[in-house]
């Protein structure tokens, strides 16, 4: 009867099996941690604009753990990057600028910026044309002078619409820039 176990031993036999990870099963556990601190970092960043924040944590980290923990911060601060929100590419680009992969992104950080450029500029000619039309209006109603200030275009419907239509090539193209900072920085 000596290979008659007890219900405990079965059981302190499974919990110490349990208690094993494997390497790859660690290392998933372990990219988890860091997608989550990510998530933190990033919010911690936007919260301060302080790149220091970055300096500091990224230290903590090895090589491996910083590549990790820099892509997915990474993807967190391009989630942030919006055409009409100018003043947070650049406090995007400087946080990308801080990460391990900042050396590789060069180029692409060059395409987006250079992206936000065209848009602002296509945006500058709709709004002067839609100014133009709108004090065209005017003028035909006779009304002219002190009467009229300044236009204010964005109340026109018109506006939206062609601001919509105006950004949808803009944002394909930054979603694909997008991608290949990523995969750059993977």
């Amino acid at each position: 009867m000596g290979f008659i176990r007890s219900a405990r031993e079965i059981a302190a036999e499974k919990v110490e099996k349990m208690g094993k990870l494997s390497e790859d099963e660690r290392r998933r556990l372990r990219e988890q941690e860091l997608q989550q601190s990510a998530v933190a970092l990033a919010e911690k960043y936007f919260g301060s604009g302080d790149e220091r924040v970055l300096d500091e944590v990224f230290g903590l980290y090895g090589l491996e753990e910083r590549k990790i923990l820099g892509k997915a911060v990474l993807e967190r601060l391009l989630n942030a990057v919006e055409l009409r929100s100018p003043g947070r590419l650049d406090t995007v680009v400087r946080g990308i600028n801080r990460l391990p992969q900042a050396s590789q992104l060069g180029s692409v950080i060059a395409q987006l910026k250079d992206l936000f450029e065209r848009y602002r500029a296509a945006e500058t000619e709709a709004r002067g044309q839609i100014d133009r039309e709108g004090r065209e209006v005017l003028h035909r109603l006779r009304i002219a002078g002190t009467a009229v200030g300044e236009v204010n275009i964005r109340a026109r419907p018109e506006w939206e619409q062609k601001v919509k239509r105006l950004s949808e090539p803009f944002i394909q193209e930054m979603e694909v820039i997008k991608r290949e900072m990523l995969s750059v920085a993977g």
